[in-house]
Protein backbone atom coordinates (compact mmCIF):
# COMPACT_ATOMS: atom_id res chain seq x y z
CA UNK A 1 0.00 0.00 0.00
CA UNK A 2 0.88 3.70 0.17
CA UNK A 3 3.71 4.47 2.61
CA UNK A 4 4.80 7.93 3.86
CA UNK A 5 8.35 8.80 4.92
CA UNK A 6 9.08 11.91 7.02
CA UNK A 7 12.50 13.31 7.93
CA UNK A 8 13.97 16.29 9.80
CA UNK A 9 17.65 17.28 9.74
CA UNK A 10 19.47 18.65 12.77
CA UNK A 11 22.92 20.23 13.16
CA UNK A 12 25.39 20.04 16.09
CA UNK A 13 23.86 23.11 17.70
CA UNK A 14 20.42 21.53 17.76
CA UNK A 15 18.91 23.57 14.95
CA UNK A 16 16.24 21.66 13.06
CA UNK A 17 15.31 21.84 9.43
CA UNK A 18 11.86 21.94 8.03
CA UNK A 19 10.02 18.66 7.91
CA UNK A 20 10.53 16.71 4.69
CA UNK A 21 7.93 14.22 3.53
CA UNK A 22 7.58 11.80 0.64
CA UNK A 23 5.38 8.85 -0.25
CA UNK A 24 5.92 5.53 -2.02
CA UNK A 25 3.57 2.74 -3.02
CA UNK A 26 4.83 -0.61 -1.73
CA UNK A 27 3.77 -3.54 -3.93
CA UNK A 28 4.93 -7.05 -3.15
CA UNK A 29 2.14 -8.85 -5.00
CA UNK A 30 3.12 -10.80 -8.08
CA UNK A 31 1.23 -10.37 -11.34
CA UNK A 32 -0.32 -13.48 -12.88
CA UNK A 33 0.09 -15.22 -16.21
CA UNK A 34 -1.57 -18.60 -16.70
CA UNK A 35 -1.13 -19.46 -20.40
CA UNK A 36 1.07 -18.49 -23.35
CA UNK A 37 -0.25 -19.82 -26.67
CA UNK A 38 1.12 -19.27 -30.17
CA UNK A 39 -1.83 -18.85 -32.52
CA UNK A 40 -2.26 -21.14 -35.52
CA UNK A 41 -1.78 -19.54 -38.91
CA UNK A 42 -4.76 -18.85 -41.15
CA UNK A 43 -5.72 -22.00 -43.04
CA UNK A 44 -3.33 -24.22 -41.09
CA UNK A 45 -4.24 -27.49 -39.40
CA UNK A 46 -6.61 -27.07 -36.46
CA UNK A 47 -5.24 -29.98 -34.39
CA UNK A 48 -1.83 -31.29 -33.45
CA UNK A 49 1.34 -29.21 -33.63
CA UNK A 50 0.99 -25.48 -34.31
CA UNK A 51 1.91 -24.31 -37.83
CA UNK A 52 1.93 -20.92 -39.52
CA UNK A 53 2.93 -19.58 -42.93
CA UNK A 54 4.12 -16.22 -41.60
CA UNK A 55 7.43 -15.10 -40.12
CA UNK A 56 5.47 -12.91 -37.68
CA UNK A 57 4.20 -15.18 -34.92
CA UNK A 58 1.15 -14.10 -32.93
CA UNK A 59 1.29 -15.02 -29.22
CA UNK A 60 -1.77 -14.87 -26.96
CA UNK A 61 -1.26 -14.12 -23.25
CA UNK A 62 -4.07 -15.48 -21.11
CA UNK A 63 -4.85 -15.08 -17.42
CA UNK A 64 -2.62 -12.02 -17.00
CA UNK A 65 -3.53 -9.70 -14.12
CA UNK A 66 -1.60 -6.77 -12.70
CA UNK A 67 0.94 -6.83 -15.55
CA UNK A 68 2.41 -3.72 -17.13
CA UNK A 69 5.41 -5.09 -19.05
CA UNK A 70 6.02 -8.17 -21.19
CA UNK A 71 9.47 -9.74 -21.46
CA UNK A 72 9.98 -12.46 -24.03
CA UNK A 73 12.68 -14.75 -25.34
CA UNK A 74 12.67 -16.30 -28.82
CA UNK A 75 14.68 -19.28 -30.00
CA UNK A 76 15.23 -20.42 -33.57
CA UNK A 77 16.16 -23.85 -32.21
CA UNK A 78 13.65 -25.32 -29.77
CA UNK A 79 16.41 -27.38 -28.12
CA UNK A 80 18.06 -24.18 -26.84
CA UNK A 81 16.87 -23.05 -23.40
CA UNK A 82 15.70 -19.51 -22.67
CA UNK A 83 18.13 -18.49 -19.94
CA UNK A 84 17.45 -15.69 -17.45
CA UNK A 85 19.51 -13.23 -19.49
CA UNK A 86 17.70 -14.08 -22.74
CA UNK A 87 14.50 -12.20 -21.81
CA UNK A 88 15.71 -9.02 -23.46
CA UNK A 89 12.72 -8.19 -25.66
CA UNK A 90 10.46 -5.78 -23.78
CA UNK A 91 7.05 -4.40 -24.77
CA UNK A 92 4.19 -2.76 -22.91
CA UNK A 93 1.66 -5.32 -21.76
CA UNK A 94 -1.22 -6.15 -24.06
CA UNK A 95 -3.10 -9.41 -24.36
CA UNK A 96 -1.34 -10.37 -27.59
CA UNK A 97 2.18 -9.79 -28.89
CA UNK A 98 3.83 -10.31 -32.28
CA UNK A 99 7.22 -12.02 -32.35
CA UNK A 100 9.19 -11.76 -35.64
CA UNK A 101 11.44 -14.56 -36.90
CA UNK A 102 13.77 -14.56 -39.92
CA UNK A 103 13.69 -18.20 -41.01
CA UNK A 104 11.50 -21.27 -41.33
CA UNK A 105 11.49 -24.27 -39.01
CA UNK A 106 10.42 -25.13 -35.49
CA UNK A 107 10.59 -22.08 -33.19
CA UNK A 108 10.05 -21.34 -29.50
CA UNK A 109 8.75 -18.29 -27.63
CA UNK A 110 8.87 -17.89 -23.83
CA UNK A 111 7.10 -15.04 -22.05
CA UNK A 112 7.03 -13.54 -18.57
CA UNK A 113 5.24 -10.42 -17.26
CA UNK A 114 6.21 -7.74 -14.74
CA UNK A 115 4.11 -5.26 -12.81
CA UNK A 116 4.97 -1.58 -12.28
CA UNK A 117 7.02 -2.45 -9.18
CA UNK A 118 9.09 -5.03 -11.05
CA UNK A 119 7.46 -8.14 -9.55
CA UNK A 120 7.40 -11.08 -11.97
CA UNK A 121 4.68 -13.66 -12.48
CA UNK A 122 4.90 -16.84 -10.44
CA UNK A 123 4.87 -20.25 -12.12
CA UNK A 124 3.41 -22.36 -9.31
CA UNK A 125 0.69 -24.62 -10.65
CA UNK A 126 1.41 -23.82 -14.30
CA UNK A 127 1.24 -26.96 -16.44
CA UNK A 128 2.89 -25.81 -19.68
CA UNK A 129 6.64 -25.71 -20.32
CA UNK A 130 8.52 -23.16 -18.18
CA UNK A 131 12.06 -21.89 -18.69
CA UNK A 132 13.54 -19.53 -16.09
CA UNK A 133 10.19 -18.01 -15.15
CA UNK A 134 8.83 -17.77 -18.68
CA UNK A 135 5.90 -19.74 -20.07
CA UNK A 136 6.83 -21.34 -23.41
CA UNK A 137 5.13 -22.51 -26.58
CA UNK A 138 6.36 -23.75 -29.98
CA UNK A 139 5.38 -23.28 -33.62
CA UNK A 140 6.56 -24.50 -37.02
CA UNK A 141 7.06 -21.71 -39.54
CA UNK A 142 6.61 -23.04 -43.08
CA UNK A 143 6.44 -20.75 -46.11
CA UNK A 144 7.45 -23.40 -48.65
CA UNK A 145 4.56 -24.56 -50.88
CA UNK A 146 4.14 -28.33 -51.14
CA UNK A 147 4.87 -29.89 -54.53
CA UNK A 148 1.95 -30.14 -56.92
CA UNK A 149 0.22 -33.53 -57.06
CA UNK A 150 0.76 -35.90 -59.96
CA UNK A 151 -2.35 -36.49 -62.07
CA UNK A 152 -2.38 -39.73 -64.03
CA UNK A 153 -5.29 -38.72 -66.28
CA UNK A 154 -4.53 -35.02 -66.61
CA UNK A 155 -6.04 -34.63 -70.07
CA UNK A 156 -9.32 -36.42 -70.69
CA UNK A 157 -10.71 -36.20 -74.20
CA UNK A 158 -13.91 -37.38 -75.83
CA UNK A 159 -15.95 -37.61 -72.64
CA UNK A 160 -19.62 -38.32 -73.34
CA UNK A 161 -20.85 -37.73 -69.78
CA UNK A 162 -21.85 -35.01 -67.36
CA UNK A 163 -19.06 -35.79 -64.90
CA UNK A 164 -15.46 -36.92 -64.70
CA UNK A 165 -13.11 -38.30 -62.06
CA UNK A 166 -9.43 -37.41 -61.78
CA UNK A 167 -6.83 -39.39 -59.83
CA UNK A 168 -4.19 -37.27 -58.08
CA UNK A 169 -1.29 -38.66 -56.06
CA UNK A 170 0.83 -36.94 -53.42
CA UNK A 171 4.49 -36.21 -54.11
CA UNK A 172 5.23 -35.24 -50.48
CA UNK A 173 3.43 -36.78 -47.51
CA UNK A 174 5.42 -35.21 -44.66
CA UNK A 175 3.20 -32.19 -44.02
CA UNK A 176 0.12 -33.07 -46.10
CA UNK A 177 -3.15 -31.61 -44.79
CA UNK A 178 -5.76 -31.90 -47.56
CA UNK A 179 -6.59 -31.85 -51.26
CA UNK A 180 -8.69 -29.08 -52.79
CA UNK A 181 -10.24 -28.85 -56.23
CA UNK A 182 -12.21 -26.47 -58.45
CA UNK A 183 -13.71 -26.30 -61.91
CA UNK A 184 -13.68 -23.41 -64.39
CA UNK A 185 -11.88 -21.07 -61.98
CA UNK A 186 -14.55 -21.34 -59.29
CA UNK A 187 -14.07 -21.50 -55.53
CA UNK A 188 -11.68 -24.09 -54.10
CA UNK A 189 -13.37 -26.85 -52.08
CA UNK A 190 -12.20 -29.76 -49.95
CA UNK A 191 -12.92 -33.38 -50.81
CA UNK A 192 -16.41 -34.29 -49.61
CA UNK A 193 -15.44 -37.84 -48.61
CA UNK A 194 -18.33 -39.26 -50.63
CA UNK A 195 -17.82 -38.68 -54.36
CA UNK A 196 -14.32 -37.26 -53.87
CA UNK A 197 -12.12 -39.32 -51.54
CA UNK A 198 -8.53 -39.72 -50.38
CA UNK A 199 -6.88 -43.11 -49.91
CA UNK A 200 -4.18 -42.53 -47.28
CA UNK A 201 -2.69 -46.00 -47.80
CA UNK A 202 -1.94 -45.22 -51.46
CA UNK A 203 -1.68 -41.42 -51.04
CA UNK A 204 -4.17 -41.16 -53.88
CA UNK A 205 -7.17 -38.87 -54.26
CA UNK A 206 -10.10 -39.60 -56.56
CA UNK A 207 -11.78 -36.28 -57.31
CA UNK A 208 -15.22 -35.98 -58.89
CA UNK A 209 -16.12 -33.05 -61.16
CA UNK A 210 -19.34 -31.96 -62.79
CA UNK A 211 -18.75 -31.11 -66.45
CA UNK A 212 -20.88 -28.02 -66.86
CA UNK A 213 -20.23 -27.04 -70.47
CA UNK A 214 -20.20 -28.86 -73.81
CA UNK A 215 -16.61 -27.85 -74.55
CA UNK A 216 -13.31 -27.78 -72.69
CA UNK A 217 -13.78 -27.93 -68.88
CA UNK A 218 -10.76 -26.61 -67.00
CA UNK A 219 -10.31 -28.65 -63.81
CA UNK A 220 -7.73 -27.91 -61.10
CA UNK A 221 -6.38 -29.84 -58.12
CA UNK A 222 -3.99 -28.62 -55.44
CA UNK A 223 -2.44 -29.80 -52.17
CA UNK A 224 -2.59 -27.78 -48.94
CA UNK A 225 0.11 -28.44 -46.33
CA UNK A 226 -0.19 -28.19 -42.54
CA UNK A 227 0.84 -24.52 -42.57
CA UNK A 228 -1.99 -23.65 -44.95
Amino acid sequence: GLKTIQATLGDAAGNLSSNFQDSIYLDQNNPTLTTVAILRGTGSQSNGDTYTNSYNVEVLLDGASGASTVLYCQKGNVNNTCEEGDYTNEVAYIGRITVPFLSEGRKKVCVKVLDAAGNANLTTGITQDIENGGLCDEVTIDLTPPPAPSISNASITGVNASCASIQASLNDTDDYLRFESRALGGAWSELDGIDSTFDSAQNLASIYFDLTQDSDNFLQVRVIDKAG
